[in-house]
């Protein structure tokens, strides 16, 4: 089609073909089309550590299976037109895609301290598969995936690592004004608790780490 001038046709054909295709393809998975009242409404923690849970198996099937098979069938189908099997493969996954990183971001404006896990785990996750969404989402015709993961790790890097900060602070504060009133035992308790907690959870040490300011690589 394409020797013979209906490049423009074939494009639109592939479109409508495989968007479909990669679309019911996460529908499946479990992704929906998250919107902030859809947070809203996960009231109690286990709720939202169960969505979490559906999108992180979700996130790393799409990332290792369609979204790598598509880039695999475009790159074979139109191997000799690079600018047409670019297009392809922006035309068919990148709203799919890009609506895939909208839990995450969603996610970010939670404040509450039930998220706290729930972003470390996001957070890992996707830097776990930052190589692959790298080498994915690299050409500019759908750069805006990439930037749009980047921006999800750097809003659970700053939140988690805010929160921890106010806890450190809040834990202090009130120790010293506990000092006085003989109360440091109970508080010192509750500090130690919480250190604890954090240290003993593979997720939470997995992030400090990657957020140390010694690391040298990007994620």
């Amino acid at each position: 089609m394409i020797r013979c001038g209906y490049a423009k046709e074939c494009i639109s054909v592939y479109k409508i073909t495989r968007k479909s295709t990669i679309d019911e393809a996460l529908y499946h998975l479990g992704i929906q089309q998250y919107k902030h009242s859809h947070i809203k409404k996960m009231i109690t923690a286990p709720d939202l550590q169960n969505h979490a849970k559906i999108w992180l198996n979700a996130f790393q099937i799409a990332i290792k299976t369609v979204f790598r098979e598509e880039k695999f069938l475009c790159d074979h189908v139109f191997s000799s037109y690079p600018a047409i099997r670019n297009l392809c493969f922006t035309n068919s996954t990148k709203e799919g895609a890009l609506n895939l990183f909208t839990f995450p971001d969603l996610i970010c404006k939670r404040l509450k301290s039930d998220t706290l896990l729930v972003k470390m785990d996001l957070y890992n996750s996707i830097s776990d598969f930052w190589p692959e969404i790298d080498s994915l989402f690299s050409h500019k015709s759908i750069s805006s995936v990439k930037l749009q993961a980047e921006s999800c790790l750097h809003k659970l890097g700053d939140s988690v690592r805010t929160f921890l900060t106010e806890l450190d602070e809040q834990m202090r504060g009130k120790m010293k004004k506990s000092i006085a009133n003989n109360l440091v035992p109970a508080y010192e308790e509750l500090y130690v608790k919480h250190l604890v907690m954090l240290s003993e959870d593979e997720r939470c040490v997995k992030m400090l780490m990657r957020l140390s300011p010694e690391k040298t690589t990007k994620y």
